[in-house]
């Protein structure tokens, strides 16, 4: 199917399953609006990708369970690319795991929000403008959670079937205005939330193997293993995006180049008293509270 001439948004789509569907509706001739919330670098890597895929493709960042937030990213996506006609509510974050009389209101709130109320609010702000389309679809990304609803998820079930029941819902209202609505329920892919024994098999399980002889010879020392991993080559190479390793391994996997990596407040912290000449490198001592330079 060509989707020429017509504009996607991708919420979550700067890394793991929202990327391949902006890349996948790139080859097929969309323009792509890639959402993002926070990881600024993965959405810059999937707006390449999609470029060099054929499509135009702009990153628009927003917290999608926020109205007002999304109401100004789909204004921007409607003034710089045009109306859009495709809708992926692809946006998702994992519940922790927790029973029900242990999980914090919060977790639960925020979980539920981002996988029902955000496809509501993005599909009210982009519905009018798609019923004056050929053509519209609203897409939501689900999970096969849904059918069993296992214990110690309740924020993550109750929020994927909520989106499915948007979806059954919006079906029924949009039909007349040639809008289609499907459900895709992906079953585990390889992305940040499948670690563990349900993620796919390492890379390199000969190097998991050495490492593994070397941290028993070490005396199990955590920190000469640490050591041993921060200070190799593979650890210490530059993290610049490369067009040809982009062709051969777009998701890093080989790690033929380092990772962006995401600071954390106390890195960036220190990273500036270093470079100012106000870090103090002696370990102990007292808690201080020193002067911080205006123009930090």
């Amino acid at each position: 199917m060509s989707l020429k001439g017509r504009v996607a948004l991708v919420t979550g789509g700067g890394r793991g399953v929202g990327r391949a569907i902006a890349v996948a509706l790139a080859e097929d001739g969309a323009d792509v609006a890639i959402n993002y919330r926070r990881d600024h670098d993965a959405a810059a890597e999937a707006v390449e990708l999609v470029e060099r895929a054929g499509g135009r493709a702009r990153a628009y960042q927003a917290s999608v369970d926020d109205f007002e937030q999304d109401r100004e990213m789909v204004e921007a996506v409607h003034a710089d690319m045009g109306a859009i006609s495709i809708l992926v509510n692809n946006a998702g974050i994992a519940s922790r795991g927790n029973s029900v009389v242990d999980t914090d209101i919060a977790e639960m709130q925020r979980v539920v929000a981002t996988h029902a109320f955000a496809p509501h609010y993005l599909s009210k702000l982009t519905i009018p403008r798609m019923r004056e389309q050929p053509r519209g679809d609203i897409v939501m990304i689900s999970s096969a959670a849904t059918r069993g609803l296992g214990a110690n998820g309740a924020p993550y079930n109750m929020g994927k079937t909520a989106q499915e029941a948007l979806a059954a819902t919006l079906a029924k209202e949009e039909k007349r205005y040639g809008i289609r609505v499907n459900v895709v329920a992906p079953g585990l892919v390889e992305t940040e939330n499948d670690f563990g024994s349900q993620g796919s098999l390492p890379s390199h399980p000969e190097l998991l193997d050495w490492l593994a002889a070397d941290f028993i010879s070490n005396g199990m020392s955590l920190k000469a293993l640490h050591r041993r991993i921060v200070t190799s080559a593979t650890y210490r190479q530059s993290s610049a995006w490369r067009d040809d390793l982009a062709e051969i391994d777009p998701s890093n996997r080989l790690v033929a180049r380092q990772n962006r990596l995401r600071l954390e407040a106390e890195i960036v912290r220190d990273a500036g008293l270093t470079v100012s000449g106000l870090l103090n490198p002696e370990v102990g001592g007292l808690p201080v509270f020193p002067e911080a330079n205006a123009e930090y």
